[in-house]
């Protein structure tokens, strides 16, 4: 079972204007697997993970306003690969990070 997260952005101008600059960031990641243009999606992995069901442990999937996270593992490096994502991103404009449900998320 995997845990969702959306990252919601407060100035979707931003976002708008952005999204290839937040997919570079994605791909400098160190957990970076894959980007699928096709899908608008990038993958992420971590390193030294034990394999599981899917071929990535975080999919980022970018929607019109807003990025919808699956996250199937998160092991120390995705972690911390995503910790830094986010605040680059907070770092640049503000953004709501919410779970499945609509509460407020920690990340």
């Amino acid at each position: 079972m995997s845990a969702e997260r959306y990252i919601f952005f407060k100035d979707k101008n931003w976002y708008t204007d952005n999204d290839k600059l937040i997919i570079k960031n994605l791909e400098d990641l160190r957990t970076f697997i894959k980007t699928d243009k096709e899908n608008n999606t990038v993958l992420l992995r971590e390193t030294y993970g034990k394999q599981g069901d899917w071929d990535y442990d975080v999919r980022f999937i970018f929607k019109a306003t807003y990025i919808f996270l699956e996250i199937s593992s998160h092991g120390p490096e995705i972690t911390y690969d995503l910790k830094k994502l986010l605040n680059w991103i907070r770092s640049k404009t503000e953004i709501r990070v919410e779970d499945e449900d609509g509460v407020l998320s920690d990340w």
